[in-house]
């Protein structure tokens, strides 16, 4: 106990405006300050700048200025954490609308985590929500030309298909994958065909915008052939050329997009393949390195 306290653990002498701090702290309570009010009263502790070498008033607002907090740690053990046992996170990052320059700085900028570093822009913190990823699913077809029902998703098709319904050779359709439901603003992994070509030619599949001078897919006439392709949308639609008159078919496979950007309804699978996998049990190399 020191000469600052009495036996009860509370300030001596504050009958007065000036007290020991570090008696304050110890006791819970702030000084009232206040003429004929004895010890110290019970109420809430206000906004505290923290002087470098101040402890850390919980309850309050800490303004520390132009200071800094180093942690330094010689184990091998994490040097801070941090645990809420309640429904708050146990940490919290202000939020900014300006990038970070500092390197190492981690800063929520308009809800974005954002890591700084070396270079002129900050690095994004990859999370579920804003990292693009492989996203499989069942697949289904949004084109067959040889049908109408097939040719639903096309965008003007009376002016790009012949009678029999095929693509017309030099002429460009747009698909609209808005009337399909199932994603927007994503990179499609499809599998293109071809049939019934009346001649030798190619297809070139892009998100929007002046043709590319490449080809997706060769046919020659009268080949049935198909191919794997990634294209790019154009918010929902991407374009498809033929440079001669053929059957065309799309199935789409997979996209590239974080997984809420694609519709749940085609990620997931049927209930009977859903029960069926479930009685699989997986390999020892799996078990042995999952759990």
């Amino acid at each position: 106990m020191s000469d600052t306290e009495d036996a009860s653990g509370t300030a001596a002498g504050t009958s007065g405006t000036v007290v020991n701090r570090r008696a304050l702290l110890r006791a819970s309570g702030v000084a009232a300050g206040i003429a004929g009010l004895g010890g110290l009263a019970a109420a809430q502790a206000p906004a505290a700048d923290a002087a470098a070498g101040d402890p850390l008033v919980m309850g309050a607002i800490n303004d520390a200025e132009n200071q800094y907090t180093a942690l330094q740690s010689s184990g091998n053990i994490p040097t801070m954490t941090l645990v809420n046992n309640g429904n708050g996170a146990p940490l919290r990052l202000e939020d900014t609308a300006q990038a970070i320059a500092n390197s190492g700085d981690l800063v929520n900028v308009n809800g974005d985590l954002q890591l700084g570093n070396s270079h002129l822009a900050p690095g994004s913190v990859f999370t579920s929500y804003n990292t693009s990823r492989l996203v499989p699913f069942r697949p289904f077809r949004i084109v067959d030309t040889r049908t109408a029902a097939g040719r639903s998703n096309l965008v003007n098709p009376a002016q790009h298909l012949d009678s029999a319904g095929r693509l017309i050779g030099g002429h460009t359709i747009d698909i609209n994958l808005a009337r399909t439901g199932v994603a927007y603003r994503i990179s499609a992994f499809v599998n293109l065909t071809v049939t019934q070509a009346v001649a030798d030619g190619y297809l070139t599949l892009w998100p929007s915008g002046t043709r590319p001078g490449t080809s997706t897919l060769n046919y020659s006439a009268g080949q049935t052939v198909g191919n794997f392709a990634v294209s790019g949308l154009s918010l929902d639609r991407m374009r498809l050329y033929a440079n001669t008159t053929t059957h065309v078919l799309i199935d789409l496979v997979a996209f590239v997009h974080r997984p809420s950007g694609v519709n749940n309804s085609v990620q997931a699978t049927t209930g009977a393949a859903t029960a069926a996998r479930s009685t699989r049990k997986p390999p020892a190399w799996w078990t042995s390195q999952n759990g």
